[in-house]
C-alpha cells in the first residue's frame, strides 16, 4: 500500500496514476474494501488510476493478469492480458509436462490470455491502449490501439 502514499495529492496534482503490474498483489473480489476506498479515492482527488492486479472467476478457474482503470467518474474497465510468458503465467502443453504440476498448482501460474479484441481503456479523459510487461516485445500488436489511443501505457514490474 505504499503506492497509496506516493499518490496522495500533496506529491503533485495528476489526471491519471499509473501504478505497476502486480501493485496490487491479489485477486480483485479478495481486496475489495481496497478497492472500494480506491474508487473513493479517485472521485475525492479527481484523478483516475491505472493499476495491474490478478482478476478472474474461481467458479470458472479462469484468471486474468490484469489491469484496472479506476475512474473519478465511479467506472471500472479492465484489460486483460493477452499475450502470456510461458512457463511465468501458464504451462504450455500441460498434459505433456505432467510433473511440473505440484509446482503450477497455484491459479497465478496459470493464467488465461484476454481476448485480442478488447477495447480501449479511458483514462484522464483519453483512451489508452494498455499492454502488460512481455507483451512489449509484440510492437505490431501494440500499434493496433493507434490512431484511436493517444497514449500507450505499458505496465511492469521491471
Amino acid at each position: 500500500y505504499r503506492y497509496i502514499q506516493l499518490s496522495l495529492p500533496e506529491h503533485g496534482h495528476s489526471d491519471v496514476i499509473i501504478w505497476p503490474e502486480t501493485a496490487i498483489p491479489a485477486f480483485y473480489e479478495n481486496v475489495q474494501p481496497f478497492m472500494d476506498a480506491l474508487a473513493a479515492r479517485t472521485q475525492k482527488d479527481h484523478v483516475d488510476y491505472v493499476t495491474g492486479l490478478p482478476t478472474g472467476s474461481w467458479e470458472k478457474s479462469i484468471f486474468y493478469n490484469s489491469v484496472a482503470r479506476i475512474g473519478s467518474d465511479s467506472k471500472m474497465a479492465f484489460y486483460h492480458k493477452r499475450r502470456l510468458l510461458p512457463f511465468g503465467e501458464y504451462l504450455p502443453l500441460r498434459g505433456f509436462f505432467l510433473f511440473f504440476r505440484h509446482w503450477v498448482a497455484i491459479p497465478m501460474a496459470d493464467f488465461t490470455a484476454g481476448g485480442h479484441e478488447q477495447p480501449l481503456l479511458q483514462a484522464g479523459g483519453q483512451p489508452v491502449g494498455v499492454s502488460i510487461c512481455f507483451e512489449a516485445v509484440f510492437g505490431s500488436e501494440i500499434r493496433q490501439a493507434l490512431p484511436e489511443a493517444t497514449w500507450l501505457i505499458n505496465v511492469s514490474n521491471d
